[in-house]
Formats: structure tokens, C-alpha cells, sequence
């Protein structure tokens, strides 16, 4: 499994800020784990039942989550996800 370009993770994340993308890309992180996370974050700010994760997927969680949660605050837009 090939881990994420900038460009990739960015695409997945929309405009995050760039530590958000650096953090994800120190962990190594593929797509399909972003992914993964994102859906995590959706599900639980939708109050549904998120899925089991990775140690991996869920350090991207919390990375993701921190950054939702700063652009809530900011009184800003979710990122685009997906």
C-alpha cells in the first residue's frame, strides 16, 4: 500500500491547514485510511455507529477531528470530504 501524496490527502480533505496534511503524511497514511477516518468523523457527528479502526486510522481520527473542530470554532465551513 502506497502512502498518500500531499495532493491526494488534500483532495480528500479539502482546504485544511497544511500541519493537518503534514501530521497525516508522517503517519504513512493511504487513501484508503484517510477514507476511513473521514468516514469515522462523519458517522460520529452524525450520531451514528462508526466502525472499528486501525491504530493508524484512528491517529488520522484525531488529527481530522482536531481539524473539524478548529474550523467549527473558526465559524467556518466543514472541509470537503469524500
Amino acid at each position: 500500500m502506497t502512502p498518500a501524496t500531499p495532493t491526494e490527502i488534500t483532495n480528500l480533505l479539502g482546504d485544511v491547514d497544511p500541519m493537518v496534511v503534514e501530521q497525516i503524511l508522517e503517519l504513512g497514511a493511504t487513501t484508503d485510511e484517510i477514507a476511513q477516518a473521514i468516514a469515522c468523523v462523519e458517522a460520529d457527528r452524525a450520531g451514528e455507529i462508526r466502525i472499528p479502526m486501525t491504530t493508524r486510522v484512528a491517529a488520522i481520527y484525531a488529527i481530522i477531528e482536531d481539524a473539524f473542530d478548529e474550523l467549527v470554532q473558526d465559524d467556518q465551513a466543514y472541509p470537503a470530504v469524500g
